[in-house]
């Protein structure tokens, strides 16, 4: 071995073996706010808390931050107070004062979470706030936010323009189609884009939304393409958009407070990485507001397994008659599918004193998502909530052989249970 290569090897070695073990702290707790004042909502909350730090003191509440839902270490009996700036004569109050308990019973008592009055404090567009926290530990938290507003906030596809806001739901082609954004801001320069799927399976995000992509953008127009991947999101490097999946979208105009909280993070172990603009404290005082569409994603039919298909039979007494569209997902490595069935389905409602019946369910574009192997598919969907309320059976599975141009049969199941429960079978036709 050449003695200089020799030399340098012996010296990144004994560099190596000198490295000195440090042990990592346990930090000291800080107050953690998160508290975004929007203009669109007549309700305004904040939460507060306190950092874990890594020990086993912190009381663990469950939840999920940022919501009004259960702080993890939640700081109750804080002085939370909202001053708008440009409106001294606030007939809200100068400061608002916002407390655990409000007295209404529409708002849920939680620790750690500090409500407003409605309406209140008066959010005009451009107004400046003011923060001030004082915890019973004597912590103190200030920061200053931006009232941000939105003129409007259009999309175009498919050469038709919507507003968001209407209750249109737009369909979009996944091949051939590019959605088109803009945003008329009255206050604030900064957006939010977010993509939500809507009857998914996964129901840990109420309303049937599973979370999707969300997009920061620093200009009022942007264009999205159909074909798009999302690489590390939801899909793990699958399509943005599935075709035969309905989408909620929101648009929302930030301030820069909040844009700098949205798209920055902590390292878990330094804790650096993070954006804050409050003094005495960590987290986000800010504003932001919102507006949403609904979306329909379609695609060509280029397999032979996708299209149309007419599901028809009786099932416990039940007349089912119902079109599921059906498209492979492009960029799975297995062979997935996603539907929408409209018609009359079936579901088990409530009955006559307190017993449970199969009923029929009309139903509309509901989702479906499953696999298919050959010509073999295993295809399911949430049931709809009816009320409020999703009664019976929560999950109905479809199974079958498709024959090509000939009738086949699904198998219907009921789900929800440990092992699927049979409960009968429908003849489906290909159109």
């Amino acid at each position: 071995m050449n003695t200089r290569y020799a030399a340098l090897a012996l010296l990144v070695v004994t560099a190596a073996c000198d490295l000195t073990p440090v042990e990592i702290p346990i930090g000291e707790q800080s107050v953690v706010v998160h508290g975004v004042m929007r203009s669109d909502r007549d309700r305004q909350f904040i939460v507060v808390e306190r950092s874990l730090i890594g020990d086993d003191s912190s009381l663990f509440y469950g939840g999920a931050i940022p919501t009004e839902g259960s702080p993890e270490v939640p700081i109750e009996g804080a002085t939370v107070l909202v001053t708008n700036v440009d409106v001294p004569d606030d007939t809200c109050g100068s400061p608002v004062q916002f407390l655990e308990d409000i007295g209404d019973p529409l708002v849920e008592v939680t620790p750690g979470v500090y409500w407003a009055s409605r309406g209140c404090p008066t959010l005009n567009p451009g107004d400046s706030l003011e923060l001030f926290i004082e915890t019973p530990d004597a912590d103190t938290v200030t920061g200053a936010a931006l009232v941000t507003a939105m003129e409007s906030a259009s999309l175009l596809a498919l050469g038709e323009t919507v507003p968001f806001g209407s209750d249109t739901i737009v369909t979009f082609n996944r091949d051939r189609d590019i959605l088109r954004v803009r945003v008329e801001p009255i206050a604030g320069r900064l957006i939010q884009f977010e993509l939500m799927r809507v009857g998914d399976l996964d129901m840990r995000f109420g309303e049937d939304l599973s979370p999707g992509a969300k997009l920061f953008i620093g200009t009022m127009d942007f264009a999205i393409p159909g074909n798009l991947v999302d690489a590390g999101g939801w899909s793990d490097g699958g399509d943005l958009f599935r075709a035969g999946r309905r989408y909620l979208m929101t648009v929302a105009v930030t301030d820069a407070n909040y844009y700098d909280f949205s798209r920055s993070s902590s390292n878990k172990f330094t804790g650096r990485g993070f954006l804050n603009r409050l003094d005495g404290g960590f987290g986000v005082f800010g504003s932001l507001s919102s507006s949403a569409l609904g979306l329909k994603v379609v695609g060509e039919i280029d397999d032979e397994r996708e299209g149309s298909y007419w599901i028809r039979g009786n099932v416990q007494g039940v007349a089912i008659d119902v079109n599921l569209t059906v498209y492979l997902v492009r960029s799975s490595d297995e062979t997935e599918v996603s539907a929408l069935m409209t018609g009359d389905w079936i579901w088990l409602g409530p009955g006559p004193e307190g017993t449970t019946l199969w009923q029929t369910l009309p139903v509309e574009e509901l989702p479906f998502e499953g696999t298919v192997a050959g010509d073999r598919f295993l295809i399911g969907a949430l049931q709809p909530k009816t009320e409020g309320i999703r009664m019976g059976v929560g999950l109905m599975t479809l199974s079958g052989d498709r024959k090509g141009d000939a009738s086949f049969i699904f198998a219907v199941a009921d789900s929800m249970r440990i092992r699927s429960i049979p409960i009968g079978t429908l003849t489906a036709t290909q159109q």
